[in-house]
């Protein structure tokens, strides 16, 4: 952990600490009671958390008791709930660092008190369900998901050397809004059967609480098969020529990378990716011969591998998250310039997935030993597709690229790290 992420980490726990001292102990022993109940209810959700399919985030809707504490037992309640409710002791168990799980504790137990703070600060009131409670209830949780948003971003921002702005705008896109819409109703019926039912109306909500948890695991199941489809998929490719190897991960790190400075986000750069490792798949309908030929290719031969964005193309539309990706891979070997194919179109009527896959493919073709050529220097790559642009490459993606090489001189050594963490460079680069 570098200093800058040691420092913040500690200014946080201390700056907790402090709130948590400041806030006190709570004095009633019917509130003790209540924040146990939710404290154990939290740490039970939180230790069924479910990791995401891409990185290292996790899911869970331990948020939920946690915010019924905010809400009901206000800023001090919300604090100490928040406190328990942010441990995860399967984590602690498995030998992840102590400092990571008090900050989490600390992140959660900070949220939770200013959305116990802002309920009542706003005249919110569940004892009396108004208007003025319903928008108290949407402004507190509001207000907590973007504090924990922000100290989580920090965070991720300083361990990985990025931004604040392009963590935090990753994590408010990718899955940030739909989860506040989803936790925001089920606090206010928790909190409703507290007040009505008492501590039966909690325990009862359980269930749903875990069928929540069911339905994001069989979603999350299902984006993990398609990861592992393309990420097979894409190994079938590269075992059919030893030459070009990685070449599919590598291409897909170039996209990524081209389309991040042409103000590509979110599910579009993690489509993209997909496409990257798949451009080839065509050239498992090409004869082995004709792929690792040394000399030239007779027309026949050309004819045959000059099918395989056709090819490729109709496998990638027959799957369903990729269908209308697949237009990137028919039309990857398009010329700027209309001398390209299968289409012989050109210039904005090539799909900009397209334009990008084209200069990240050829990059890597002449920056890695084939059959029929050396490797080129980095910057004899970047002087050809300078020298075709407007002909066989765009112009405002050749440059991209070369934004892309000007803020990594070890471009290549870059996308081979990249290529081989696999979709937890996707995850980082994405903010998942």
């Amino acid at each position: 952990m570098g200093l800058k992420l040691r420092l913040y980490v500690g200014a946080v726990i201390i700056g907790w600490l402090l709130m948590l001292v400041r806030l006190g102990w709570p004095a009633s022993r019917a509130e003790i009671v209540a924040m146990m109940l939710f404290a154990l209810l939290g740490m039970l959700l939180e230790n069924y958390s479910i990791e995401l399919p891409l990185g290292k985030a996790t899911f869970s809707v331990s948020a939920v008791p946690v915010g019924v504490a905010a809400l009901l037992l206000g800023a001090r309640g919300g604090a100490w709930v928040g406190l328990f409710g942010g441990l995860n002791l399967k984590e602690l168990r498995g030998g992840k660092p102590l400092y990571r799980n008090i900050f989490n504790a600390a992140q959660v137990s900070i949220t939770a008190a200013a959305a116990g703070y802002l309920f009542a600060a706003l005249g919110g009131d569940l004892g009396r369900l108004s208007l003025l409670t319903i928008v108290a209830l949407i402004g507190a949780l509001l207000i907590s998901y973007l504090i924990n948003a922000l100290l989580t971003g920090m965070a991720i921002a300083l361990a990985n050397r990025l931004s604040l702005w392009q963590v935090l705008r990753s994590l408010l896109a990718w899955g940030g809004l739909s989860a506040y819409l989803t936790t925001t109703p089920l606090v206010l019926l928790m909190a409703l059967s507290y007040l009505h039912i008492g501590y039966l109306g909690v325990i009862l909500f359980l269930l749903p609480l875990f069928l929540t948890r069911i339905v994001f695991k069989l979603y999350r199941d299902t984006r993990q098969n398609y990861v592992e489809t393309v990420q097979a998929l894409a190994q079938a490719i590269d075992a059919k020529d030893a030459y070009t190897r990685g070449h599919a991960e590598r291409v897909a790190v170039y996209a990524v990378e081209i389309a991040r400075r042409l103000k590509w986000r979110g599910d579009r750069l993690e489509q993209l990716y997909f496409v990257g490792l798949l451009h080839d798949i065509g050239k498992m309908g090409v004869r082995d011969a004709i792929l690792t030929k040394n000399g030239p290719l007779t027309p026949e031969e050309r004819e045959e591998i000059n099918n395989h964005p056709q090819i490729g193309a109709e496998i990638v539309a027959k799957i369903s998250f990729l269908k209308e990706e697949a237009a990137y891979i028919r039309h990857h070997h398009e010329h700027y310039n209309g001398r390209g194919y299968p289409g012989k179109i050109e210039r904005e009527v090539i799909p900009l997935g397209a334009r990008i896959i084209a200069v990240a493919d050829a990059f890597d073709a002449m920056t890695t030993i084939r059959s029929y050529q050396p490797a080129r220097t980095v910057a004899e790559a970047l002087f050809e597709l300078r020298h075709c642009s407007h002909s066989q490459f765009d112009p405002l993606v050749v440059e991209a690229m070369a934004g892309f090489i000007r803020e990594n001189p070890d471009v290549v050594v870059f996308a081979q790290e990249a290529a081989a963490t696999g979709y937890s460079y996707l995850a980082r680069t994405t903010g998942q």
